[in-house]
């Protein structure tokens, strides 16, 4: 449907406008209808319009037998000429029952559509204002009725009394008006409220037709001010209104039956100083044992005082924005108990000059509680998954002299280059919580080495070729030690660590052990541990070497002496250079 509103308001020689079938009702008109029909609004009546834009009502020439060709021409002030008129049944909306109505203008001399658009816009807003517009005398009470006729001339119709106009109306007023309009149902009572600095009087009522029925109106006196008289005088303008209040009543109930439809807490509440609620479904009040009787107060008391000032601040800062809102915090029910509650809000307007927000808010205590227990039973996992990795690496450290400092400096060297990384690429961000991992992955990325004999693993001189390739085992022994770890079912932990063990000696042109992966083949993590496990060697002292200054490891990483690095991560090491030294000072 809204990509049909677009067709229509994309058409700009033809005016166009949706009435509903049966209330006679405009739901709809496209922006060319607009501009040559300002008066016209979605929900008003058609003959709030004037529907006679075309001398009759284009309805009164529909013929439903004569479906598709009900197309004439009239002759149109408002159009400036002669139009072309169309009128067709639809389903709008695929379910509501309509009208369409095409009004084509058929071009006429400019001056002569200027003339009519003059001429016809000063009647149009003359109607639009008012049924009926009364000059009043109160401090004499007279009264005087005027007409706008076609001729554009406005006309005194009928001169009274000020009291016997509103006598009358009181008398044909609904009874539950009746009592709340007869506070000011004389000229002395509306002199005597004027004198006083009333600015006007305004209200709307159901008053009785000569047909029995009733049908709202609204009512408006306003004081003239500077005029040359002594005397109080003042306008009565009074409206029809009956088509917009029962589209109110319509869909107000249409909202409250929305509201208990609804599977949470809905209301309408105003952002101010105490988040006033306007309105708000059964369940809203119920979920927390309340009654609309404890908000008067407002809204703001009734959430966690440590989480108040967050929820406030968030709110009015929203509200300037005009943005939607989306919160977790605490409220207090009836028994003073804590629950959870997550909030969603769509901005809908103003009220008393504050904005207005509608809110669905639902209570996830129980979802809140079950996380909590997940947490604590992940981290009871997770200490055993630590209780295991230490007992590996303990291991690794007895067998092989070099690996003690090597295992702790590695772990803290693999999360410098994912902070860094992160800074600089946040666009492919590591979260904390599976850095902590990788982190905690990166101990064990030797561990295969409690499978190489002690001859090998602590040999002071070059290895040979045999004795490299057994070295190089270590990775894939890792690999399977890691898999005979059932790490706390934490299928994250044990990726991490199955890959780094395999692959922390892979390098980015494919040239390294155990797979010969290259570039993007290689997990990511694996890189990074790669990279700083050959930084570590280089700047530490082994039992075959003595230990290189930083600059020279730096220099050799990035000439390709130690195998090649991915570019990025090669960038990473450079942006972290400082950070790395601190952690042999």
């Amino acid at each position: 449907m809204w990509n049909f509103e677009r067709v229509l308001d994309a058409i700009t020689n033809a005016g166009i406008y949706i009435i509903e079938k049966r209330s006679h009702t405009i739901i709809y008109c496209n922006k060319r209808f607009k501009e040559l029909v300002p008066a016209a609004e979605v929900s008003l009546g058609c003959y709030e319009i004037g529907m006679d834009i075309c001398n009759r009502c284009p309805l009164e020439s529909y013929d439903p037998a004569k479906k598709g060709k009900n197309v004439f021409l009239r002759e149109s002030h408002v159009f400036g000429g002669m139009v072309e008129v169309s009128v067709d049944e639809i389903l709008w909306e695929d379910k509501i029952p309509a009208y369409i109505v095409t009004i084509i203008p058929q071009m006429k001399a400019e001056e002569t559509k200027n003339y009519y658009l003059y001429n016809r816009s000063i009647d149009r807003v003359v109607k639009k204002i008012s049924v009926a517009t009364v000059s009043l005398n109160l401090t004499k009470n007279i009264s005087r009725s005027y007409i706008w006729n076609d001729k554009n001339q406005f006309l005194c119709e009928e001169e009274g009394s000020v009291d016997g106009i509103f006598a009358d109306m009181l008398r044909r007023m609904h009874s539950k008006d009746r009592e709340r309009c007869g506070r000011f149902d004389t000229c002395a009572k509306m002199e005597a409220y004027f004198n006083k600095g009333g600015k006007y009087l305004e209200d709307e009522m159901l008053i009785k037709g000569e047909d029995g029925r009733y049908r709202w109106f609204s009512l408006r006196v306003i004081p003239l001010e500077y005029t040359e008289y002594r005397d109080t005088l003042a306008v009565l303008v009074i409206r029809n209104i009956h088509t917009r209040k029962v589209l109110q009543v319509r869909t107000q109930n249409n909202l409250e039956a929305t509201y208990k439809a609804i599977p949470g807490g809905v209301c309408t509440m105003r952002v101010d100083k105490n988040l006033s609620i306007i309105s708000a479904n059964e369940e809203f009040y119920r979920m927390m044992g309340e009654t609309q009787a404890d908000y008067e107060n407002g809204y703001l008391e009734h959430i966690y005082p440590k989480d108040a000032e967050r929820v406030s601040a968030y709110f009015h800062l929203q509200a300037e924005r005009k943005a939607d809102l989306e919160i977790t915090y605490r409220v207090l029910d009836i028994n003073g108990d804590v629950h959870w509650m997550q909030v969603k809000g769509i901005h809908c307007g103003k009220a008393d000059g504050y904005p207005v927000y509608m809110l669905l808010r639902t209570d996830i205590t129980l979802i809140i509680e079950a996380q909590r227990q997940i947490e604590e039973e992940q981290e009871k996992y997770r200490k055993y998954a630590d209780n295991v990795i230490g007992t590996l690496s303990n291991l690794v450290e007895f067998r092989d002299l070099d690996s003690g400092e090597h295992i702790k400096r590695t772990k803290d060297l693999t999360r410098i280059m994912i902070n860094t990384y992160n800074k600089k690429y946040p666009e492919h961000f590591i979260i904390d919580s599976s850095r902590e991992k990788i982190c905690r992955a990166a101990a064990l990325h030797d561990v295969g080495k409690i499978s190489i004999s002690d001859t090998i693993l602590n040999k002071k001189g070059r290895l040979t070729d045999e004795e490299m390739e057994i070295m190089k085992t270590h990775t894939t022994k890792g690999y399977e030690i890691i898999r005979g770890f059932k790490l706390n079912d934490d299928e994250e932990q044990e990726r991490y660590s199955l890959d780094i063990a395999k692959y922390h000696h892979e390098r980015w042109d494919g040239k390294g052990y155990p797979e010969g992966l290259q570039g993007d083949e290689i997990p990511l993590w694996s890189q990074i541990v790669g990279i700083v496990d050959v930084y570590d060697a280089l700047v530490s002292p082994r039992v075959y070497k003595k230990a290189f200054s930083h600059e020279k490891a730096m220099e050799m990483i990035l000439a390709g002496e130690c195998g090649t690095f991915n570019p990025i991560l090669l960038e990473c090491l450079k942006d972290a250079e400082e950070l790395l030294k601190n952690e042999y000072k």
